[in-house]
Formats: C-alpha cells, structure tokens, sequence
C-alpha cells in the first residue's frame, strides 16, 4: 500500500493531464495534484506566474481555483481534501521554511488559519494540516511551547450535539519522527503522514 501510495500523485498527474486536462495556476513548473474525494474535485500546487511562488489549488469540472495563502505568507501547499470539499494544507514564508508553515482549512472560498479556530491559549501551535476526513477531523503536525514537533488531530464541536458554545478539541501525541517535508522522498512522506492519518483513522473508528 505504502508503495502505491507514494506513486498515487504521478497516476492522478497523468489521469488528470489525459482525462481532464487540468490547467495551472499562471506558471510553467510545479503543477502537482495531491489529492482526488469522490466527486472528482482535484487539490495540489501550482507555480504563479514568474514561477517563484506557488498556491494551493481545487480543481472542479475543469475549472481551477486558486486558494490563495496566508496574510505575510506568500506561498501554500493543499495536500487533502474530504467529500464535502474541505481542503486542508499550510502556507509558508517564500522561502519555504517549515518553520514558517501554517495549517489551514478552505471551505466555500474562505480560507482560515486552523490555530484561531482552536481554544485560546493552546500551547500547541498549529504548522502542517496533512489531511481531513469527512467527519470534520482535521491531522497534521504542530509545535507545542517547548519547539517539539508533534501530531496533532483537531477535532470540530458538534454544535447540534453539544451546544452553541461548544468548543472545537485538538489532541496531540508523544514524539514521533519529523523530518521536514522538503527533504523527504515522496516514499518517505507517505510512511510520515501516517503517523498523523493513524489518529484521525483511530479516531473516527471508535466513533
């Protein structure tokens, strides 16, 4: 599975390029899909005009749209997106430094920095959202004061359930390997994400 898993961007890239024809976002390079729901809505990269920054991007019916990124923080990555089409990722300073990198959530053509959706005063910081399954629950990694970097599994209030104000959980875990996304082989991502996707996975089973 892992192996298929780490090969999955370049089948989507070719489906994507014979099927559908998906365009890019202004820039020659970097045009990656990561992600495919079931309604055929597409997530991924792609280089702006100039080739120098990239955004996230969704794709649907054969047009795509532009994320956009966080304020001061010119460049974003949209690795997952669940079947109601919520899209999660991270923007980053322009150099790309993992250690500028902040989660967010795109819904509707809204896009929100995931730490102000959390209870005030965590002391985990919230830096990579790497997936989202359909009950809301979002995964990533995160930094908590002592600069440690770590999973975290964010968990939505349910309003109708628990009360208008409720307040949306986040969880995190022991320390698990990290080694920063731009220096991992596409292999060694997915063996990554799995630390963070085996908690929203255990998650959602219990429940």
């Amino acid at each position: 599975m892992l192996v298929l898993h780490c090969c999955f961007h370049v089948y989507l890239a070719h489906r994507l390029h014979d099927e559908f024809q998906v365009s890019s976002l202004g820039g020659t390079f970097g045009n990656i899909p990561f992600d495919i729901n079931n309604k055929g809505q597409v997530v991924g990269q792609s280089d702006l005009p100039g080739d120098t920054v990239h955004h996230g991007f969704f794709w649907e019916n054969g047009k795509i749209t532009d994320v956009g990124s966080l304020p001061g923080l010119p460049m974003s990555v949209a690795p997952w997106i669940n079947n109601q089409g919520r899209v999660v990722g991270f923007s980053q300073d322009a150099n790309g430094d993992d250690s500028s990198s902040v989660a967010f959530l795109w819904q509707n053509g809204v896009l929100t920095d995931l730490n102000a959706l959390i209870p005030a005063g965590s002391s985990l910081f919230l830096m990579e959202a790497v997936a989202i399954n359909d009950h809301g629950q979002i995964a990533g990694w995160g930094r908590p004061a002592n600069g440690d970097i770590r999973p975290f599994l964010l968990t939505p209030c349910q309003v109708n359930v628990e009360g208008p104000t409720c307040q949306n959980t986040v969880e995190t875990t022991a320390i698990v390997p990290y080694v920063s996304p731009r220096s991992l082989t596409n292999f060694e991502k997915s063996i990554q994400n799995r630390w963070v996707r085996s908690l929203m996975s255990a998650k959602s089973t219990a429940e």
